[in-house]
Order: structure tokens, then C-alpha cells, then sequence
């Protein structure tokens, strides 16, 4: 989004990125972000639901979400904004 507003559409790519960042397959991180498959073939005749694979890619993004997110011991905290 401009003007620092986030939109879901920018939430979506900064969680995919960062999923094949983290090792992710892109194919995973693309169903992770409701994506549908746009070819017929696969999303007719491909019925698997990829449960594992998704678990992992969240799992694999919610760690590292953490890590950025817990403050470091001795590391200094920015401060809060206000609106």
C-alpha cells in the first residue's frame, strides 16, 4: 500500500516472499496465500490438499515472524507511535 497503509494484497506477497525465503517451495508458498491454480490440468486432475506442506510453511514463518518480533536482550526498543 502507498503512504505506509498496508493491504491484505501486501501482507499476502511480504508472506510468500518471505515463506520461499525461508526455504519454501514457491508452488506451497502460492496455495499458503489462497492462491488459485490457474491451470485447469492441476487443479482438476491434482486433488492432493498439501497439508503437510502448508503446515510447514506457516510453521516456517511463524518462527521466523517470532524472532523478528521478540526484542533482543540489550538491544534498544523503538519507541511507540502515536497516531
Amino acid at each position: 500500500g502507498g503512504e505506509g497503509k498496508w493491504t491484505p494484497h501486501d501482507l499476502r506477497r511480504t508472506g510468500s516472499t518471505m515463506m520461499v525465503s525461508l526455504g519454501v517451495r514457491p508452488d506451497i508458498a502460492k496455495l499458503a496465500g489462497n492462491h488459485v491454480e490457474q491451470d485447469a490440468m492441476k487443479r482438476i486432475y491434482i486433488q492432493h490438499e498439501y497439508t503437510a506442506e502448508l503446515k510447514e510453511a506457516w510453521q516456517r514463518l511463524g518462527a521466523h515472524l517470532e524472532i523478528l518480533t521478540t526484542p533482543r536482550e540489550g538491544a534498544e526498543q523503538a519507541p511507540e507511535r502515536s497516531e
